[in-house]
């Protein structure tokens, strides 16, 4: 058999086509059935038998439709056709401009996204074309500097795919307004550094840059230990020695603020300032103890807790005590002493401080006990005074004086003392330790004089002979008394024939006895406070 033609359809095509091989004009002479058979091949290459072929080219290659006339006895001449792809252009996806948004100092990227193509090509190229405000500014990279756009413009980027033979579509990205630039600045100084807590500290800061030449609206924050303690240039007595305070500037151009700089110092510690050191006592004596005595502190920084190191001179020697008093093992009469004492607020000492200079007075005697004796006394007796535990600090010889007094009246000034009290007075003797300079502390003892009987000198019984009517009266004689009693009493009693008739007064009358009986009246003298002895 045998055919007129072969026709791919469409023509032309492209990769993305379904082509479709048709002939015309069969004839078999023999009128046998057509039968004939047909052959897709690309670049010489068997790629399908069937009437349609797809997705087996790409874009350039040269597809042959080849139909082979067939009677199912014989073969007969084959008959082809071809047709050589078109190329198909790429497609890209999406087009990013970044960074958005973005300011007058950024440069901007135009970013392709993906990008296909029916050809299977993997590998692009682009170009790129942009807009400021609509006008082309003339550049054709895929960045853009500041040097093209201005703040609040509109700015976005056109991207041409191509695989190398076609362009595909142009592509426009985002649209990117450029925003306000932050202003920044360069550094910041805080003057004086180093600096002390009576110290008015300023704040200062160079360099101030704005892209878009805004006008400098800059902030200022001062902060000690990290809280707010003010916003002026200037800052004084809002920190103390050891704060930190920090002067922090934030850029500001009256739309954005920057990245904010700051600068530190750590305030030096101020010392303490000691206004006075006193020494007491003043005066003072060998035996006493002396003591240092800072007087008020203060400190600009604000500590009220201080320390103290206390030095001693003794006539400008340094006797190597170290504490806040010096006993007198360290100083002797007429010596002078003085302390110095140095502040210390933990951090740092201040100026040493001189106290008043105390010169060593004479150290008066004393005297442990004074003693009277007999004790108990009478008034006949002669009393003795004496004293024990004499002791003079500076070695000085016992000059001691000593007063007797009766009833708080001056009677004598030696050791011993008779005839001037009486029974009942109260004797005191006052012991006065002296060392021929000073005169201690007086001690005193007292007794009180025992109180002396009176001396009956005889009784009489009268009348004597007596008879029995007779009324007996018994009279005491002279009545004595050491102490110089003149009045006394006299308690009475009476015996007859050696029984108490129970009488007691000075009389006894004839009811109570008879002739022949011995009467005896007994007679006891006191003077008010004691019985004398009785007399018969």
């Amino acid at each position: 058999p045998t055919i007129d033609s072969v026709t791919i359809e469409p023509d032309p095509a492209t990769t993305t086509d379904t082509l479709t091989c048709s002939y015309s004009g069969y004839d078999d002479a023999d009128g046998d059935a057509d039968v004939s058979t047909l052959e897709w091949t690309v670049g010489g290459v068997t790629v399908g038998t069937d009437t349609t072929l797809s997705g087996a080219f790409t874009g350039g290659d040269t597809v042959t439709c080849t139909v082979t006339p067939d009677d199912g006895t014989d073969t007969g001449t084959a008959v082809s056709a071809s047709i050589t792809l078109d190329n198909t252009a790429p497609v890209l996806a999406e087009v990013t401009l970044t960074p958005d948004p973005a300011v007058e100092g950024d440069t901007l990227t135009c970013t392709p996204g993906t990008t296909t193509d029916a050809d299977g090509t993997t590998s692009f190229t682009y170009a790129y074309a942009w807009s400021v405000d609509g006008s082309d500014p003339g550049e054709t990279g895929s960045t853009l500097t500041s040097d093209f756009f201005d703040r609040d413009q509109a700015v976005l980027c056109t991207v041409t795919p191509n695989d190398g033979t076609d362009d595909g579509d142009a592509v426009d990205s985002n649209t990117v307004t450029i925003e306000n630039t932050a202003p920044s600045i360069d550094s910041v100084t805080i003057d004086p550094d180093p600096a002390a807590a009576t110290d008015t500290l300023t704040c200062s800061y160079t360099g101030y840059d704005d892209a878009d030449g805004d006008a400098d609206a800059s902030s200022l924050e001062w902060t000690v230990n990290g809280s707010t303690v003010g916003s002026d240039s200037a800052l004084s007595g809002d920190f103390t020695g050891g704060d930190t305070v920090t002067c922090t500037v934030t850029p500001n151009d009256g739309t954005d603020t920057g990245t904010a700089v700051s600068a530190s110092v750590t305030i030096d510690n101020s010392a303490p300032v000691l206004a006075e050191v006193t020494l007491t006592p003043d005066p003072a004596v060998e035996g006493d103890t002396l003591t240092c005595t800072p007087g008020e502190t203060t400190d600009d920084d604000g500590t009220t807790s201080f320390t103290y190191s206390t030095a001693w001179s003794v006539d400008g020697s340094d006797p190597g005590e170290t504490g806040s008093t010096l006993t007198s093992d360290f100083f002797a009469r007429d010596q002078a002493v003085l302390c110095t004492v140095t502040p210390n607020d933990g951090s740092n000492d201040g100026d040493a401080v001189d106290s008043n200079t105390v010169t060593i007075d004479n150290t008066a005697p004393s005297i442990d006990a004074v003693s009277i004796d007999p004790d108990p006394a009478a008034a006949t007796d002669t009393l003795t005074c004496s004293y024990t535990g004499y002791d003079d600090a500076d070695g000085d010889s016992d000059v001691s004086t000593l007063e007797w007094t009766v009833n708080g009246s001056t009677v004598g000034t030696d050791t011993t003392l008779s005839g001037a009290f009486v029974g009942g007075d109260t004797v005191t003797c006052t012991v006065t330790p002296d060392d021929g300079t000073d005169t201690g502390t007086e001690v005193s003892v007292s007794i009180t004089i025992d109180n002396t009987a009176p001396v009956l000198a005889e009784v009489t019984l009268t009348p004597d002979p007596a008879v029995e009517g007779d009324t007996l009266t018994c009279t005491p004689g002279t009545t004595s008394d050491d102490d110089g009693t003149t009045s006394f009493t006299y308690a009475y009693s009476w015996s007859v024939d050696g029984s108490d008739p129970g009488e007691t007064s000075s009389t006894l009358t004839s009811d109570f006895f008879a002739r022949d009986q011995a009467v005896r009246c007994t007679v006891t003298p006191n003077d008010g406070t004691d019985d004398g002895t009785a007399v018969d």
